[in-house]
């Protein structure tokens, strides 16, 4: 529809008193919008396949702003909210304003122009150690299992060239994205990007010094013994996943590359949940990530990409990234708004799926797997978990701040932000810009640490209702009927609210981290 169209409705409905032209309205809109996301979803998953150009995604990017940045279509929406005398089609008009919101900063021009091409230059770009040029998941490797300190310094700083390429251009797109929010009456990107998924920044804040506060003292045990078994002085960045791997995880042989699909489709249907998992698409490719889920057509194409080795890091990566799956899978709603939920509750059904990967009881199931490293593994799942969050933590933080001061020294506030969060020097930081989340997914960070609250949360419940959750097929149906099934027809605090019986808190994210460590 053209705007004169839009404005031929408008004249029709408004004040917005006929529910069946009001719907019928929004039925329209949704169903471009919902073109428009599969277009552009399909295409995002070429990218990663080296199918897909800088000018088909701008092109669909310019296709989705004419539909977004319609005055007049927006007016239409925000009128019908205010006056929708329907509770239904008044929550899929304050989702899609919420979406024409959001495009004025993610859908102009002058951002996704730039977003694009800055994200085509970090997926096309290899990183060289020692003169030889690997991917992304090899250098991981030499972060996690190279003993040559030498080397795992040169593997720490191997994405210093993309970095040092693309600082100007990123503090560009943060500063197009201030001025196009504060247009729009916020602060900065921050705020307007938090209050779009049910966050703010005060909370956030908040729920990081809870857990930062309540996890020092053990953190800091574990930095003094990683140090004394690495036999140095005090750890640097590079030497954190080595320290990792060497005391806090498991063998890989039981974790062969080779099984990570069936493992996941077999966890999938020990929850009743076969036919979803089965229908879920798997390709392995080289790509910078442990994995992504595309989720095309929600419910019916839901794909997902991996780069795994050998090891149960990447049996956990592909644990997450089916709780995507299943949840996209699993969503039965009508509308194309109430299809998609924001990031801190979609992270949180992957965060869910992942924790089955640490459970004593399904590691029992992993051939060659003895008991001993399965106990020495509660202790070593909290180890990793708090290296995880307080580095998150710390992201999360500096990218805050750095929208507060882009004419600042950034490199200086990221090794400041990045010292005070993992309590580690971080002085030979020579670049901060090659993280893509500060392009691609701006402001998402803080969601996976809210996510593993809600599973804490979540998994407390459980345990209160199950005798037995590995192998519970029950719990396929508790995940369709309280989280899967509504998808955004409630806000996804109050799901998880009434689905664990009380307002989501980080108590049982501590809880979880202490009982698994020895103090």
């Amino acid at each position: 529809m053209r705007a004169l169209v839009w404005g031929t409705i408008y004249a029709m409905i408004f004040p917005m008193t006929n529910a069946a032209q009001l719907a019928d309205f929004l039925n329209q809109l949704e169903a471009r919008l919902e073109a428009l996301d599969v277009a552009y979803a399909e295409a995002d998953w070429r990218k990663y396949l080296g199918q897909t150009s800088e000018d088909e995604l701008n092109a669909l990017e310019a296709r989705r702003a004419a539909l977004l940045l319609d005055d007049k279509a927006w007016e239409m929406v925000r009128a019908g909210r205010e006056h929708a005398p329907d509770p239904d089609l008044a929550r899929r008009l304050t989702l899609v304003e919420r979406l024409f919101l959001g495009a004025h900063v993610e859908s102009d021009p002058a951002v996704y122009v730039l977003r694009n091409r800055l994200d085509q230059t970090i997926v096309a770009f290899r990183p060289a150690v020692a003169g030889q040029t690997i991917s992304r998941a090899d250098q991981r490797e030499l972060l996690r299992k190279e003993p040559d300190r030498t080397l795992r310094r040169a593997a720490w700083r191997a994405l210093v060239p993309l970095a040092t390429e693309i600082e100007a251009d990123v503090i560009e797109l943060m500063r197009r994205r201030n001025a196009l929010a504060q247009k729009l009456g916020y602060p900065g990107y921050p705020d307007l990007a938090l209050s779009l998924i049910g966050l703010d920044r005060r909370g956030v804040l908040e729920l990081f010094d809870q857990l930062a506060g309540a996890t020092e003292a053990v953190y800091r045990l574990f930095l003094d013994r990683a140090a004394a078994h690495l036999e140095l002085a005090a750890l640097q960045p590079w030497d954190l996943s080595y320290a990792l791997d060497r005391l806090s995880t498991l063998p890989d042989e039981p974790f062969p590359k080779e099984g990570i699909i069936v493992a996941a489709r077999d966890l999938a249907a020990s929850l009743g949940l076969a036919e979803a998992g089965a229908a879920v698409r798997v390709d392995m490719t080289d790509i910078p990530y442990g994995g992504l889920c595309f989720a095309v057509r929600v419910p019916d194409d839901v794909r997902i990409l991996i780069n795994p080795r050998h090891g149960h890091l990447y049996y956990s990566t592909l644990f997450h990234e089916f709780g995507h799956a299943l949840h996209a899978r699993l969503v039965r709603q009508p509308a194309h708004s109430l299809r998609h939920e924001p990031g801190p509750f979609n992270e949180g059904m992957a965060c869910l799926l992942q924790r089955f990967a640490a459970e004593p009881s399904w590691l029992q199931t992993r051939p060659g797997l003895d008991d001993a490293a399965i106990g020495e593994y509660r202790t070593g799942w909290a180890e990793t978990m708090l290296v995880g969050l307080r580095a998150l933590m710390g992201q999360a933080v500096f990218e805050y701040r750095a929208y507060d001061n882009l004419d600042g020294d950034l490199l200086d506030l990221w090794r400041e932000t990045m010292s005070a969060f993992l309590l580690i020097p971080y002085d030979e930081a020579e670049a901060w810009a090659d993280n893509p989340f500060w392009t691609v997914y701006p402001i998402y960070l803080q969601n996976y640490v809210v996510a593993e609250a809600i599973a804490s949360q979540t998994w407390a419940a459980w345990r209160e209702s199950y005798h037995q959750i590995v192998g519970q097929p029950a719990l396929g149906d508790w995940l369709v009927e309280r989280y899967y099934a509504p998808g955004a027809s409630a806000e996804w605090t109050d799901k998880v609210a009434h689905a664990t019986g009380r307002r989501l808190t980080a108590e049982a994210l501590v809880e979880d981290l202490s009982n698994r460590l020895v103090v």
